[in-house]
């Protein structure tokens, strides 16, 4: 095992989402969110997760690898859901 990391959603620093506010599932899927695609175990997952809560998840836009999804949301096309080891890592420089 490697580490533990849960996924959290981003996005760029001047998009319309209150940072620093806790959004429901209900919430966050008002936003155009940006994922990895159907083909994935995390697709899969996030599915998974709405479902149980009643909400149809259907992400905005979908891509092939997890290092795709930040330059999109730094565009300021929508809120991304990755890995917080990921989205630290990233945003650390």
């Amino acid at each position: 095992k490697i580490a533990d990391c849960a996924d959290v959603p981003v996005c760029a620093k001047d998009y319309p989402a209150d940072a620093e506010k806790t959004y429901t599932p209900a919430a966050l899927c008002a936003f155009p969110l940006i994922t990895l695609g159907r083909q994935t175990a995390s697709y899969d997952s996030y599915t998974d997760f709405f479902r149980m809560r009643g909400i149809d998840f259907r992400p905005e836009v979908e891509v092939a690898t997890a290092d795709q999804i930040l330059p999109i949301v730094d565009y300021g096309l929508g809120v991304g859901l990755v890995a917080v080891c990921c989205a630290l890592l990233l945003y650390a420089f």
